[in-house]
């Protein structure tokens, strides 16, 4: 039960202080995609370049790990200029993050991962013993296999609002600007 919770929960990978995290040690950022930096489907667009933009700004690795094909991935990557990306990367499989991990030298302890769904993010990154973190998705707007996977995640995120309210997290990150 624990692989399904994430470690936090947040609104969006925009409102995060990213400089904290460096300074806890966090040495790359990994993303997630569709409906966690852009619309599902969608290019990179100014707000997902100055993201990476003030990451990198940071001097922080940027790195994405998605499902989706390598055309789709590779033109993302390129247009918002991360430093990587691994594609088809299997989710919830821990063999796309720890393929990233191997790739930039850094052990798990060193970064976090941001994606907008349970089951193949939030499981991914625990399955790779990553720090995970669940945004809102960006748009409702979403295939009817997404649209289903919400559905059953409601439950989940019930639970993990209740458990949270109770149990502190394990190990807590200084995620949001301000706080």
């Amino acid at each position: 039960m624990k692989s399904l919770f994430p470690h936090d929960r947040i609104k969006s990978a925009y409102d995060v202080d990213y400089k904290a995290l460096k300074a806890v040690g966090i040495k790359a950022i990994f993303f997630d995609i569709d409906n966690t930096l852009v619309f599902h489907d969608a290019p990179s667009d100014e707000n997902s370049k100055a993201l990476i933009e003030r990451i990198h700004n940071e001097g922080l690795i940027v790195y994405l790990i998605s499902n989706n094909k390598e055309p789709r991935v590779k033109s993302f990557k390129e247009a918002s200029m991360c430093d990587g990306y691994v594609f088809k990367a299997g989710k919830p499989l821990a063999r796309g993050f720890n393929q990233a991990l191997k790739e930039l030298n850094i052990n798990k302890e060193e970064a976090v991962f941001f994606g907008d769904q349970i089951y193949t993010d939030i499981i991914g990154g625990r399955n790779a013993k990553l720090w995970t973190i669940l945004t809102k998705p960006l748009s409702a707007k979403e295939p009817f296999n997404i649209v289903l996977k919400r559905i059953i995640e409601f439950p989940i995120l019930l639970l993990y609002v209740l458990i949270r309210i109770f149990i502190k997290p394990s190990r807590p990150m200084p995620l949001i600007k301000g706080e």
